[in-house]
């Protein structure tokens, strides 16, 4: 009986250790997005043109689904 709880309570640490692995991966891939979307989001030079409006647009939609995925990640990671 003591050695299985032994064993339940290694294979507990190791996922503690991986969850807050995952979380610190969510946190730097969060900033990382946030830096992306500033830099995004900075006004450029009026000479712009509709194509790379485009494309600005394009790459807010990419980062807003992955932040999307992050919180649902992070929600999922703060149920265990």
């Amino acid at each position: 009986m003591e050695r299985e709880r032994a064993m339940i309570e290694r294979a507990m640490e190791r996922e503690r250790v991986m969850l807050e692995r995952d979380r610190d991966a969510v946190s730097s891939e969060r900033l990382a997005l946030e830096q992306e979307k500033a830099r995004l989001e900075r006004p450029k030079e009026n000479t712009e043109e509709i194509t790379e409006d485009f494309s600005k647009v394009k790459d807010l939609d990419v980062i807003d689904r992955k932040e999307r995925f992050l919180n649902l990640f992070e929600k999922l990671l703060e149920k265990f």
